[in-house]
């Protein structure tokens, strides 16, 4: 079977197909555009996710939420999502994403009480001498996703940095407490979004020039083969990681409503 065709038995493959040729301490993301049976994994890092309209963003986030679903209902991960476009995008997913905000105040109340999780979490390692919180369900992992990350800007500059200094200080210290930020936007320019420098992990969608490939992606990926100026319209959901070691092309499934249906409810 094909993986990148659409029909009903997709999740089920993604679910049990090849997982366990994933490297450990990954998420499921979609198959090597070339070698279709070889699964391309997310790093657990922080990962910006960039590209155009209709370049298939809503499609990642979709792919690795089924893909996690078990996870999620096991407790093994907590979803944490921010959707500043009324939640249009993000209700979508239903219980697979466990809490949402969808207006800057509960956003910047999110960001508050994770960052307090860390600090438990913190002390636990303080306490039991370890550097790494171990993933499972004492422990979740805890998954923030933000879609369109350019909106969460305040009103003046003092009002998106009070804004934006607890969601620093998750990137900043999350990692070693279980914790994990994807990040969504159209924009590839620094500017318009302040902490983009946060994310290690880049996935680059379908882009307008190689000028905007170079501002999300660097010379070093580019040099490495990284070409989303290249991508087809037709081929919404391709896309080119980009982990600082190796750049590789990949594309995700579509999931449509119908199949996320057995997941959302």
């Amino acid at each position: 079977m094909d993986p990148h065709t659409m029909t009903p038995r997709l999740p089920r493959l993604f679910k049990r197909g090849e997982q366990r040729k994933r490297p450990a301490g990954a998420l499921p993301l979609g198959f090597h555009d070339t070698e279709r049976r070889r699964w391309v994994s997310l790093p657990m890092t922080h990962t910006y996710i960039c590209g155009l309209t209709g370049s298939g963003k809503s499609q990642i986030i979709t792919n690795l939420l089924v893909n996690m679903a078990d996870a999620i209902a096991e407790g093994k991960v907590l979803t944490y999502g921010v959707d500043l476009k009324d939640g249009v995008e993000m209700s979508a997913y239903g219980r697979l994403i466990g809490r949402l905000a969808t207006e800057k105040t509960a956003a910047s109340d999110m960001f508050s009480d994770l960052r307090n999780e860390l600090a438990k979490r913190n002390r636990m390692l303080i306490e039991q001498h370890r550097r790494k919180v171990g993933i499972g369900q004492e422990t979740p992992l805890l998954l923030v996703i933000l879609d369109e990350a350019a909106e969460l800007r305040g009103d003046s500059e003092a009002a998106t940095r009070k804004l934006l200094a607890p969601l620093d200080s998750l990137l900043r210290l999350g990692r070693s407490a279980g914790l994990m930020v994807i990040a969504s936007s159209q924009d590839p320019r620094k500017e318009s979004f302040k902490l983009r420098d946060r994310f290690p992990s880049r996935i680059a969608l379908r882009l307008n020039s190689i000028e905007e490939s170079r501002l999300l992606m660097g010379e070093d990926a580019l040099q490495a083969g990284c070409a989303p100026w290249l991508i087809p319209l037709d081929r919404p959901g391709t896309g080119w990681i980009w982990d600082t070691r190796m750049a590789t092309r990949f594309r995700v499934p579509f999931i449509d409503d119908t199949q996320l249906e057995q997941y959302r409810t």
